[in-house]
């Protein structure tokens, strides 16, 4: 497996991943999406729009460069495909404080640990296929 195929399967599963997450945010009752939570953003809400934020890239904009600002020495342009292992952890981090969120709300936390590992198939197969993913290796 080289670098590319392992970024496809991250985003495979960075995808199933969100709509899992999605899935479970719309049984939420009414005002919970925006209530008030303890975590880096202050409700569901607002993590899930940083999340969506940071995922809409497409092909093109893989070389593109951005300014990131986030070290002491100032702006720093970065290719976009250089910063997909980062958005992936992004990613995973920020739907984290969603998950520990929905366990003060009236719905369970979806279960999100599984991978793209055939041992899972079963688990996910509905949803692959609705997704229109492959979920295989």
């Amino acid at each position: 497996m080289d670098l590319l195929d392992h970024l496809r399967r991250m985003a495979r599963n960075n995808l199933w991943s969100n709509d899992r997450l999605y899935s479970a945010v719309l049984q939420l009752e009414p005002g919970e999406f925006e209530a008030e939570r303890t975590s880096f953003f202050p409700s569901i809400k607002a993590t899930l729009n940083h999340i969506l934020a940071v995922d809409h890239l497409s092909a093109h904009d893989l070389d593109r460069r951005v300014v990131t600002d986030r070290r002491e020495d100032g702006k720093i342009p970065e290719r976009i495909g250089d910063l997909l292992a980062h958005l992936f952890t992004h990613d995973i981090h920020h739907r984290g404080q969603v998950h520990a969120m929905l366990s003060g709300t009236s719905v369970k936390p979806p279960q999100l640990d599984e991978f793209f590992l055939d041992y899972d198939l079963k688990l996910r197969k509905a949803e692959v296929e609705r997704l229109a993913i492959d979920g295989g290796n």
